[in-house]
């Protein structure tokens, strides 16, 4: 994928440049942070960013988020961004009339927040359509949406929130998507309209990983070690994984994430693929090293013989249409990577080898634990470097500039 940034002319003085505001459900100290590179990028860039999740809604109450915050909200300047972290008060009550002065009164905190600008022009920069009532308030010059789930394919969406998503593709100036897959369920003329923008890697974090200490409790695993690092979710073909697994005894399956839990346990909130998820912890030569820090994942990558992506093929899910940011992170390390048939992977089939099938798999573990050469993890590591989240805000802000210039 050509990724070149498109050159437009800056704006002559740098704070005629509107503020960003983004809304982004993802809290600012959550481990799995891809939606903040965004924010932190542009704010390295000189722009003016605002990061809010919004107010707490009644739907927190009694929830751990609930009781670990202050009763009021407050903004801190983090990394270059000016961060809002949720308070008790004021609390929102959608659909209810008292949520309009809410919405209202964060409107204009918003607004007042970043000093010395207040006035002057925003752009809200939207990660989900449950902000559309906020941008409604906020009446910013310039929106855009950034789809980065594909609501049409969640279960259980809220009929309100797919229509906030209509509303949001019609009054966006741009819209973006990860990947062409996903934008095709977008409402409306989003699919003919949305730029793609794919995931990611912190290419500094994640070089020369296989030069630190291989971690405790992975060390004591026996060679050769295949690994999966990731949330663990229903996007995993547990079918797959256990064939393989009982296939080849002596290879060990790694497993290193968040189990998608359901009620604080350990649990999928699936109860079949649960039950697929505890046959396959059940087998002597499967390891489940739970969540590791951020700081940590490269390392467990790089000590890997082999990073497998082993997502779903089947169904009309949202784990068809993503793009996976384990993606880049292997490349970023090097090792060898075999990954099934999703249009994410396959677009990077020349440094990423695809298998569906019990046989496929097993034929390409076996190449990339015996065959694998040097030269081919320089070549994955130079793509790796290409996608670099500095490479996906310089595409962005292009086109923010082009937008602004556009309308001035």
């Amino acid at each position: 994928m050509n990724l070149t940034t498109d050159k437009f002319e800056i704006p002559a003085r740098l704070d005629t440049r509107p503020v960003i505001v983004i809304y982004s459900t993802t809290p600012w100290n959550a481990l799995w942070r891809p939606r903040l590179e965004y924010a932190r990028q542009l704010a390295k860039r000189g722009w003016d960013v605002i990061y809010t999740t919004g107010p707490m809604t009644v739907w927190d109450l009694q929830t751990d988020d609930w009781r670990s915050v202050p009763w009021l909200s407050r903004f801190e300047r983090v990394e270059g961004v000016l961060v809002e972290h949720a308070g008790r008060l004021p609390l929102r009550w959608p659909g209810r009339a008292i949520d309009v002065p809410v919405l209202s009164w964060h409107a204009k905190r918003v607004r007042s927040a970043n000093r010395g600008r207040q006035g002057g022009d925003l752009i809200a920069l939207v990660f989900d359509p449950i902000f559309l009532p906020h941008v409604e308030h906020l009446q910013p010059r310039y929106t855009v949406y950034f789809q980065y789930e594909a609501l049409a394919r969640l279960p259980g969406v809220n009929y309100r929130f797919a229509e906030y998503e209509t509303r949001l593709v019609e009054r966006s100036n741009v819209v973006i998507s990860l990947t062409q897959d996903m934008a095709s369920v977008l409402p409306e003329a989003g699919a003919t309209r949305a730029r793609l923008l794919p995931s990611a890697v912190r290419i500094d974090d994640f070089l020369h990983a296989d030069q630190k200490p291989c971690p405790d409790d992975l060390a004591h695993i026996p060679h050769p070690r295949i690994g999966y690092v990731g949330s663990i979710t229903v996007a995993l073909d547990f079918d797959l994984i256990l064939t393989v697994a009982q296939a080849r005894p002596d290879w060990h399956f790694v497993f290193i994430g968040p189990v998608q839990r359901d009620g604080g346990s350990a649990s999928l909130s699936d109860a079949v693929y649960d039950a697929k998820w505890q046959k396959l912890r059940a087998l002597s030569n499967v390891h489940w090293l739970s969540q590791k820090p951020a700081a940590v994942v490269p390392a467990y990558m790089a000590h890997m013989d082999v990073n497998a992506l082993w997502y779903r093929t089947k169904g009309d899910g949202w784990w068809l249409l993503g793009s996976p940011i384990k993606l880049y992170e292997n490349m970023a390390v090097g090792k060898p990577i075999i990954g099934t048939g999703l249009a994410a992977i396959r677009e990077y089939s020349a440094y990423v080898e695809v298998a569906n099938t019990t046989d496929e798999w097993l034929s390409a573990i076996d190449r990339a634990i015996h065959c694998d050469h040097y030269a081919a993890a320089n070549r994955r590591i130079s793509v790796a470097k290409d996608n670099s989240w500095d490479c996906r805000a310089d595409r962005l802000e292009s086109w923010l500039l082009e937008m602004v210039k556009l309308q001035q």
